[in-house]
C-alpha cells in the first residue's frame, strides 16, 4: 500500500512540474513572439522615417515619427531635443535602429507625465488667469525637482524659450514645451554632474561651463 501511495504522489508531483513547465513554456513563447512583433514594428516604423537612407534619424524625421505615434499632437523642438538628449547614446545628434526603441519610451513616457501636469495646471495657475506666471512656474519646477527651489536663471532660461506668445508667463498649451525644456535641463546638468564627477578622478586640461552661462543652474534632484 505505502509503494502504490508513493507511487500515486509521485505520479501527480510529475503531474504538476510538468503542468508548470508547460505554463513557462507558453509564457516564454509568449514573450517572444511580443518582442518579435515589437522589433517588426520598431523597424518598420524606422525604415518609413528615414527617408534619405542614411541609418539614422535625424531631428526633423525623428519630429515627424513622434508626431505619428501621437496623430493631431504638434511636437515643439524642445520636445525633439529632449528625447535625441535620452536616446542619442552615441551622440551623432540623431538616433539610429537601435536607439529607436529607447527613443520612443522616452517620448511615451514624456506624454503621461506632460498629460498629468496639465490635468493639474489649476492647481498652479492660483489666481486663474490663465497662465502660469513666474513664481507659480517656480512652484511647478520645484514640484519637478524633487521640492528644491530651481535658480532663479533656471526659471527665467524656461520662460524665455517656453513663452511663444511673449507675455512673461507660461500659458497651458506653451506648458508642454515648458515640461520639455525642464526635462530636457534635468538631462543635461545630470550629464554635467556625471561630467563633473568624472573630471575630479581624473583633472581636464580645460574648463567647463554649465548649462546657463558660468554655473550649474538649478539643483538636480531624483527625476520626477
Amino acid at each position: 500500500m505505502a509503494t502504490a501511495a508513493a507511487g500515486i504522489a509521485a505520479s501527480r508531483g510529475s503531474r504538476r512540474r510538468s503542468t508548470k513547465g508547460e505554463q513557462l513554456s507558453a509564457r516564454r513563447q509568449a514573450a517572444v513572439k511580443r518582442e518579435h512583433a515589437e522589433h517588426e514594428f520598431v523597424g518598420a516604423l524606422f525604415a518609413k522615417h528615414d527617408k534619405n537612407q542614411s541609418g539614422k534619424l535625424e531631428q526633423d524625421q525623428l519630429r515627424a515619427l513622434m508626431e505619428e505615434l501621437h496623430p493631431g499632437v504638434e511636437v515643439h523642438e524642445a520636445e525633439v531635443r529632449y528625447v535625441l538628449k535620452l536616446a542619442d547614446a552615441n551622440d551623432s545628434n540623431a538616433v539610429d535602429k537601435h536607439e529607436l526603441k529607447v527613443a520612443m519610451t522616452v517620448w511615451m513616457g514624456l506624454k503621461e507625465d506632460q498629460k498629468f501636469i496639465d490635468s493639474r495646471f489649476e492647481v498652479y495657475d492660483s489666481n486663474r488667469s490663465g497662465a502660469l506666471e513666474r513664481p507659480q512656474l517656480e512652484a511647478l519646477l520645484t514640484d519637478l525637482n524633487g521640492g528644491e527651489a530651481p535658480a532663479q536663471s533656471s526659471v527665467e532660461w524656461v520662460i524665455q524659450r517656453a513663452d511663444e506668445a511673449k507675455t512673461g508667463a507660461i500659458e497651458r498649451d506653451e506648458l508642454r514645451a515648458a515640461v520639455a525644456l525642464w526635462y530636457g535641463h534635468y538631462a543635461e546638468n545630470a550629464a554635467d554632474e556625471a561630467d563633473g564627477a568624472q573630471a575630479e578622478e581624473e583633472p581636464a586640461s580645460f574648463g567647463c561651463c554649465g548649462l546657463f552661462g558660468g554655473s550649474r543652474g538649478a539643483t538636480v534632484a531624483p527625476e520626477p
